[in-house]
């Protein structure tokens, strides 16, 4: 076979045994491990811990709801998550679009450009400091405002006259701030809506939305070697969603604060709350207990 063909053959099947190792290796739901039995990942105290954080924001044995998937379409939250998805995803699509034909067209060799799209890629690695500062703040939307905001610089930058040298720090800047963004908005969904169904239906969503406009983002890059027409359309994108996250912090927080209002009064009235009696399965993240990481 062709060099090219082994390169395909080699990759996919590393990605066959990663997935085959995750489905043997993966440890259940915590509520899924007996008391007596542990899983050879964890010790039986890990195993408990992990039962009891769980039990914090989840119901044992839980099961597909339809009026949680009602509820998931009605909540704006819902639109506001995939917008962020569509414009992470369309840019991380595009940097395998632009960066390989404008390194090359800097005057390098087939073989050097390859080479050189190595340097943007290694910023990806960043996103291990980053997903570690948003756990240790326990901060996901601050967080991910700051790497939106970074993707968006780097863009600018791609689309100004700059040197060579200035186009693939540029480019660093893009992947430093689209990468982790995929990771911290993975985490701000699942943390922040409750009921099983909810989740994974808003994910679902979410993910659904991004793979269209990854799809965008592969046919908007058709101009080389400058790509203004892309570079646009994306930097546009993460604008956007910069703007939806900055109001979904500020709704948020005002949700959390007038949860703490209405307990408050509650409390002042010595009266029980109705949702007292209710679980996230049964009124999802609109609970008042609930609060929503920011």
């Amino acid at each position: 076979m062709a060099s090219w063909r082994w390169v395909l053959v080699i990759e996919g099947s590393i990605s066959v045994a990663v997935g085959i190792a995750v489905w043997l290796l993966l440890p259940p739901f915590p509520d899924k491990i007996g008391n007596t039995k542990k899983h050879w990942l964890f010790s039986a105290e890990e195993a408990e811990l992990a039962r009891s954080r769980s039990a914090t924001y989840n119901t044992p044995e839980f099961k597909l709801q339809t009026k949680q998937l009602l509820a998931t379409f009605k909540d704006p939250k819902t639109l506001g998550y995939a917008l962020i998805m569509a414009a992470v995803a369309q840019g991380v699509n595009s940097i395998g679009q632009f960066l390989p034909t404008f390194i090359k067209v800097l005057g390098f060799s087939p073989v050097r450009a390859q080479l050189f799209t190595v340097i943007p890629y290694a910023f990806a690695s960043l996103s291990v400091v980053i997903a570690i500062a948003s756990d240790r703040y326990n901060k996901r939307g601050v967080f991910l405002l700051g790497t939106i905001g970074m993707a968006c610089v780097g863009y600018i930058v791609l689309l100004c006259d700059v040197s060579a040298a200035g186009k693939i720090a540029a480019a660093s800047l893009c992947v430093t701030g689209l990468y982790p963004s995929v990771i911290l908005l993975q985490t701000w969904v699942l943390t922040n809506v409750g009921g099983f169904t909810k989740r994974a239906t808003t994910w679902a969503i979410a993910e659904v939305f991004g793979a269209c406009f990854g799809i965008v983002g592969s046919h908007v890059y058709d101009k080389p070697p400058r790509f203004v027409k892309g570079h646009s359309v994306v930097l546009g994108m993460l604008a956007m969603a910069f703007v939806v996250v900055s109001i979904m912090i500020w709704s948020m927080r005002r949700a959390n604060l007038k949860r703490d209002r209405e307990l408050q009064d509650y409390a002042a009235r010595h009266e029980v709350h109705p949702h007292s009696m209710k679980t996230l399965e049964d009124v999802q993240d609109f609970h008042v207990s609930f609060r929503y990481i920011l």
